[in-house]
């Protein structure tokens, strides 16, 4: 039995857990309902990418949220990080983390989301695209670095999940072909009409998801 068809029986788990974070009716829900983490959506993108990832490789989730997309990598045997802008969500992450932790579902420490901004301090770009269109009572003041508490740079990492708005798409994939390594793989879904980055090769779709390749 592959390690997705292990997952498949995990997500209700998942989806149990994350039913903690967003309750239908509140604000929570209809901010990040129209983001493609349902089971099926994220079945097809992990089995989609199995073939191309490794035990101990180190996974970001840019703008991870409640940190699902962690929660299945960390299963799959990844180091799985997430950044998250608002705090609250971070400790909720972290919170629902150390339940699949103490469930013997994912290894300890395999899944850490943290609070902060990913366009690090030295990489332009304008406010408004970096808070993206988000509404006032959401955009909140973070740490300067988030890389630095995290310890890893962008080009540290093997895998990057970029599940973003159509507003900031283009500027956060403009980010990850910069500054991330030769070899990364990057798995989205939002392609900006400015197109892909020229270090992008893709390898497949499957299902919502465009599983990419950058080659430097």
């Amino acid at each position: 039995m592959s390690n997705t068809e292990n997952l498949k029986k995990v997500l209700p788990v998942f989806e149990r857990a994350s039913s903690l974070l967003y309750k239908k009716g509140s604000q929570d829900f209809k901010f990040y309902s129209p983001f493609p983490t349902r089971k099926h959506d994220l079945l097809e993108m992990f089995t989609g990418i199995e073939e191309y990832i490794r035990p101990n490789m180190f996974s970001l989730d840019i703008g991870s949220a409640g940190g699902r997309l962690l929660f299945g990598f960390a299963f799959l045997g990844l180091n799985a990080i997430g950044i998250e802008a608002l705090k609250y969500q971070v400790e909720r992450a972290n919170n629902v983390a150390k339940i699949m932790e103490r469930k013997n579902i994912i290894k300890t420490w395999s899944s850490k989301t943290f609070w902060g901004n990913y366009f690090p301090p030295d990489f332009q770009v304008d406010e408004k695209v970096k808070w993206d269109d988000w509404p006032d009572d959401k955009k909140i003041e973070v740490p300067n670095d988030v890389y630095q508490d995290i310890g890893i740079k962008l080009n540290g990492f093997d895998v990057l999940t970029v599940f973003q708005f159509k507003q900031n798409s283009a500027e956060t994939l403009r980010l990850v072909s910069e500054r991330c390594k030769n070899g990364a793989l990057v798995v989205t879904w939002n392609l900006p009409r400015s197109g892909i980055p020229r270090n992008f090769s893709l390898l497949k779709q499957s299902g919502f998801s465009y599983i990419y390749r950058i080659k430097n």
